[in-house]
């Protein structure tokens, strides 16, 4: 079965110029560490109970933080091989893409307890929830598809043609836009209406992660190859300009209550977070040496942000305040 992290260390892909480098801050921000499952990659957060979900590629199980205690609570068994994490706080609901037994397993958010298991394409990677219509999008990589599913059923309803190799997924409900990552350096938007792929926009080079700030219509695509963020005007389908970040970024994660990105890069251990008014790097927090940084999740009603280390079997928890 394909690992995430083969894939990630495999990015042996040249790399353009960009137009500028980001600035050299630094930032000493408080950092609490969390040991959780083996091989930690997806996490998400619901902000309503404060509580954050970590799915361990290797131990087959979601960790469940709690946000006040920084303490793993409970440890959920899911499919072989989870990887992406998408969190409904409108219903409680978390789901997890079990990248090893192609299936989505549906958690509820107060009992802990897995409450269906939804089959969907070959190595499914990662979860967008659209809250206002209680629908998920959950991209596989194989056969290059977007598994479309009625969060109130549990069924899927569609399954959508997009790139090649498709990985991220982020959701735009007041537009009914779904963005889609491909590992062939394009990003697939999708009408959510009508499940049509609309238009596909070339970006970079080895895509991960997609972040959007549906309050500023800005979508933003981590891009592996170039060690950068793409910056995309929903409105017009076009690249506003390109973020340089740490080496080799994977996770996203969107604060639009301060209108900040934080980009998890994976080959330089550091979080670099992107001003979105100015799309400029404001600050850089270092997290130690291989230690992996592979998913980020946000929860702005804290000011925190969770990091999956999974190298280390860890989560680190960063104070974003002030950041």
């Amino acid at each position: 079965m394909r690992s995430p992290l083969s894939v990630m260390l495999c990015a042996g892909l040249a790399v353009p110029a960009l137009a500028s480098a980001p600035p050299p801050l630094r930032s000493k921000a408080p950092v609490v560490t969390i040991k959780v499952g083996k091989f930690p990659e997806g996490v998400g957060v619901d902000p309503s109970t404060d509580r954050a979900y970590v799915a361990n590629y290797n131990s087959n199980t979601v960790s469940v933080i709690n946000g006040k205690t920084h303490k793993v609570i409970s440890a959920v068994k899911v499919g072989d091989e989870p990887l992406g994490v998408g969190v409904d706080p409108s219903t409680d609901s978390v789901y997890v893409a079990n990248n090893g037994t192609d299936t989505v397993s549906v958690i509820n958010g107060k009992t802990d307890k897995v409450t269906a298991t939804v089959k969907v394409g070959l190595w499914p990677e990662e979860v967008g929830v659209d809250v206002s219509t209680d629908t998920l999008y959950v991209t596989n990589w194989y056969p290059d598809t977007v598994s479309v599913i009625n969060g109130k059923t549990n069924k899927v309803t569609a399954t959508v043609k997009v790139g090649y190799e498709p990985y991220g997924v982020g959701v735009d409900p007041s537009t009914d836009r779904v963005y889609v990552s491909n590992n062939a350096g394009t990003v697939s938007v999708i009408n959510s209406k009508t499940n049509k792929v609309t238009t596909t926009v070339k970006v970079g080079t080895n895509l991960y992660d997609v972040g959007v700030d549906a309050s500023t219509d800005t979508v933003y695509v981590a891009d592996d190859g170039t060690s950068a963020v793409f910056v995309i005007n929903g409105k017009t389908n076009k690249i506003i300009t390109t973020v340089t970040v740490g080496a080799e970024p994977a996770g996203l994660g969107v604060d639009a209550s301060t209108d900040r990105v934080f980009s998890a890069n994976f080959g330089a251990d550091t979080v670099s977070v992107i001003n979105g008014k100015t799309n400029k790097v404001s600050s850089t927090v270092t997290l130690g040496n291989h230690t992996g940084l592979f998913d980020l999740a946000v929860n702005p009603s804290t000011d925190t942000v969770y990091v999956t280390n999974d190298r280390l079997d860890t989560v680190s928890v960063i104070d974003a305040t002030g950041l």
